[in-house]
């Protein structure tokens, strides 16, 4: 294993000082970065001190509840998921993430999920540059360049720093595929069997190990990885099965607690009755599977071609390639493409992310990249695009997810479109039957039942209604005249407002999107079809109260905007 490593970090001292300096940066900025409630954070921090301190999955406010207010960061424990079974209230996630960074957990409390991120980060950049190293012979310092660049210049490394699986899964997948290449076939199914169980969808990674082995005739190999794949992956679901009654935590009612108040009363927090039983109710129509593969590449939020650029390299080295880098790269797409489908509303994998949280097998999408093939000039144009796409949110990773606005809603991102699908829960403003979500930077924070817009310049808004009627949108200028233009669809009006004037307009324009996804009526989550509009107001005046007597208010104010849904 030294001489593995060792060779792999380069012949020249000069190589391995390099490598160990890049390595002991990621792992120390890992262990002594700011823990916050980041994606699923709340749950794991939760579950893994439950199953250190208490030996068991079950939610006590006594145990639980104390221990996660004496060691509080943000709003723990608020954003955890329940479920009842027997009486009890028990965590709705799965153990495998808690149960892995138990040990660092002891060592730095909530810093610990962080230092397990910070180590497997590493240990993915060692499994794919040996891999690539081995696939394509080239020398271990050049491969290890290249996956540590791959790896740094996406969001892989942004979610370093969140409390969340994305890299725990990434780098199981690498190293299964790293055991299968080394010969340790049973090690391999174990792991990938392990990381599938968690998510489903990685399952499908087992096919090119599979189809490998048996095209060379080895079916003793492929039987050893399957067997071991499915009596790890068998063992975890009868695990659930005991614990939670359902083959996977989420495949049952859960309760979602969104404060401190419904922390010490679960029944009160928001009830999701069972997401995937209802799963075929909600599969998408051939418009929203368009938009979404659309999405999945080039989306605001959540896109690959975004947030995971250098994964071109392997597109682009597959038309070219032999049957290691169009397995790889078919069965990936099939993985995306599946998710756009079967998850048509939550395909990037929560709300307030950074790019794609279940585009997870990234790291194994690398090794289908084979820049032998490709021509220097295209391979230095990706690097370059990738470094400027990662930057803005990989130079600070942690207040770029926190405020991803600010980030998302400037340049470069905001030249990609915002994703209409998976808006979700992420709204500025809510009214009877519609929730509404800013797609820039010029409205300003919601007051009351309406927001002001930013003077002199076109604001643009996401309206999800839960019944389909007629669009109506209040104006309300502010001291100087102005001309006021509102589109909807393809509908577009345009009014001249004096002082302090106000009208409403009516639209009956037709929804760019319909689809089925989750609403909540009150504390319970239920289907509904959601209607979804793009409104555009733009406006020639600006007004800033404070410079004309009109009280502190130092905005450059435009118009105020009221909006509601009608029959």
């Amino acid at each position: 294993m030294v001489e593995w490593v060792s060779g792999l970090l380069g012949e020249g001292r000069g190589w391995r000082l390099f490598f160990l300096a890049v390595f002991l940066c990621i792992v120390s900025s890992s262990a002594f970065g700011v823990v916050r409630r980041l994606g699923d954070a709340s749950s794991h921090w939760m579950i893994c001190s439950s199953i250190l301190y208490d030996r068991d999955l079950v939610y006590d406010v006594d145990r639980d509840l104390r221990r996660a207010l004496e060691h509080r960061f943000d709003d723990l424990p608020s954003g955890i998921f329940l479920m009842r079974k027997g009486g009890r209230y028990v965590y709705a996630k799965s153990v495998h993430y808690a149960v892995f960074c138990a040990p660092f957990f002891l060592l730095l409390g909530g810093r610990g999920f962080l230092l397990a991120n910070g180590l497997m980060f590493v240990g993915t950049a060692l499994a794919v540059g040996s891999l690539v190293s081995r696939l394509r012979g080239v020398s271990g310092e050049h491969a290890l360049l290249f996956a540590l660049a791959c790896l740094l210049l996406s969001n892989f490394y942004a979610l370093v720093y969140w409390i969340d699986p994305f890299v725990f899964l990434g780098f199981l997948l690498a190293l299964s595929y790293y055991l299968w290449f080394s010969g340790r076939k049973a090690a391999s199914g174990v792991v990938l069997g392990f990381a599938s169980s968690y998510r489903f969808l990685e399952a499908p990674l087992l096919l090119p190990l599979l189809a490998w082995d048996l095209a060379d005739g080895k079916l003793r190999d492929a039987a050893v990885v399957f067997a071991s794949f499915a009596s790890v992956f068998s063992a975890v679901l009868a695990f659930n099965y005991v614990v939670f009654g359902s083959y996977a935590p989420y495949a049952a009612g859960v309760y979602y607690l969104t404060s401190l108040s419904e922390c010490f009363d679960p029944a009160t927090g928001v009830f999701d009755n069972c997401t995937l039983p209802l799963l075929p109710r909600a599969l998408p129509g051939a418009k929203v599977i368009a938009y979404n593969v659309f999405y999945l590449f080039l989306g605001r939020k959540s896109g690959v071609l975004v947030y995971n650029l250098p994964a071109l390299l392997a597109f682009m080295s597959a038309a070219k390639g032999g049957r290691v880098e169009r397995s790889i790269v078919v069965v990936c797409l099939l993985d995306l493409l599946a998710l756009a489908v079967l998850r048509p509303t939550l395909y990037q994998g929560g709300y307030h992310t950074v790019g794609n949280r279940y585009f997870t097998f990234y790291p194994v999408l690398l090794l289908a990249a084979d820049l032998r093939r490709l021509d220097r000039r295209a391979v230095a144009a990706v690097l370059a695009a990738s470094a400027l796409l990662a930057a803005p949110v990989n130079a600070n990773p942690v207040m770029s997810s926190l405020e991803w606005r600010r980030v998302g809603y400037s340049y470069p991102y905001r030249a990609f479109p915002l994703e209409l699908t998976v808006l979700g829960l992420d709204y500025d403003l809510s009214g009877e039957g519609f929730v509404l979500h800013y797609a820039d930077l010029n409205s300003y924070m919601a007051e009351e039942s309406g927001f002001w817009t930013r003077g002199g310049s076109e604001a643009v808004f996401i309206v999800r209604a839960v019944r389909r009627g007629k669009l109506f949108i209040s104006l309300t200028n502010g001291l100087y005249r102005n001309a006021v233009e509102v589109s909807v669809g393809g509908e577009r009006r345009r009014v001249e407002l004096g002082s302090f004037e106000g009208t409403t307009l009516e639209f009956e324009a037709e929804p760019e999107l319909k689809y089925t996804s989750y609403w909540i009526y009150g504390r319970e989550s239920r289907l509904a079809e959601i209607y979804v509009y793009t409104v555009r107001v733009r406006c020639t005046a600006s007004w800033i109260p404070a410079l004309t007597g009109h009280g502190s208010d130092p905005r450059c104010l435009g118009v105020y905007v009221q909006v509601s849904v009608g029959g």
